[in-house]
């Protein structure tokens, strides 16, 4: 396993494997990156795929994270290294309850793993929410959907509340303009 610096900040990009997790991803290996150099750890629900460039990673581990016994398995043994996490994936089901239920339940494995050992690192949550929080399904023509989730609470986002109902006080929360 590779040893995070103690003194620079290691990232866990949980989505590594997206559109999003690789930006985020190239970004913090960047040599100006602020705050950097970065240690960068990934996870995402499959294995790396080839075209992903394995200099931008540390390590990188598939993970269930609906899987609460496997994610506190492996994210207990980085919580020590762990400063950050950046939120990048989101698992659609088919209705909104169940893509509560999914969505709910990874955030929490990932920020219980991390948190539940003395020793923990953890300091910074990032969450990048995008147009699957906020059109809800993919079967479901956009145009059909102009409720603002800011003025709808029926259309907040799932990781939204969670955020907001959590005692956290290092939480950032990004959404598209």
């Amino acid at each position: 396993m590779v040893q995070g610096n103690l003194k620079s900040p290691v990232t866990l990009i949980v989505g590594v494997t997206g559109m999003a997790g690789v930006s985020v991803t190239d970004a913090l290996k960047n040599l100006r990156a602020l705050g950097g150099p970065w240690t960068i750890y990934g996870v995402s629900g499959r294995p790396l795929p080839t075209w992903f460039p394995p200099s931008l990673l540390d390590k990188h581990h598939s993970l269930n994270n609906l899987n609460q016994e496997d994610t506190k398995k492996l994210l207990s043994s980085l919580s020590s290294q762990i400063t950050h996490v950046c939120w990048v994936t989101i698992s659609v089901g088919e209705s909104e309850e169940v893509n509560i239920f999914l969505n709910s339940t990874m955030i929490s494995n990932v920020l219980n793993a991390l948190t539940s050992t003395q020793d923990s690192k953890l300091r910074h949550v990032t969450l990048q929410t995008g147009t699957k929080q906020y059109i809800g399904l993919f079967l479901t023509h956009p145009f059909q959907l102009n409720l603002s989730p800011m003025k709808h609470p029926s259309k907040r986002t799932t990781l939204d509340y969670h955020f907001q109902n959590s005692t956290m006080l290092w939480k950032t929360l990004y959404r598209p303009t």
